[in-house]
């Protein structure tokens, strides 16, 4: 391979030259993300009191890309708005409660 002047460039250099360009993709796809809209997230979890709807509400609050909680106690219905997926609020309420993913008729 040759530089703009015409020498020979070692295979490092290139190297080195691809993983800066990476770089640069890498963080324009994490600015991308401001602009997509948040999702929807609804989960029927077990919860027979307050202190219940407390737990779950303090715990979906601490989770990574989550921008709203709403925990209806009389349903058992919980809604969570963000930067998230189905799965990965699923999987980390169901470490402290029982959770499964509700499903509309």
């Amino acid at each position: 391979m040759e530089d703009e002047d015409g020498e020979r460039m070692t295979l490092m250099k290139v190297h080195e030259e691809k993983m800066a360009k990476l770089k640069d993709i890498d963080n324009a796809c994490k600015t991308l993300a401001f602009h997509l809209e948040p999702k929807t997230v609804v989960l029927r979890v077990s919860m027979h009191c307050g202190g219940c709807a407390r737990k779950v509400e303090k715990h979906i609050s601490k989770m990574e890309g989550v921008i709203s909680c709403e925990v209806d106690l009389e349903s058992n219905k919980v809604v969570v708005m963000g930067d998230i997926t189905p799965f990965e609020v699923l999987s980390s309420v169901s470490k402290i409660k029982f959770a499964e993913l509700w499903v509309t008729t």
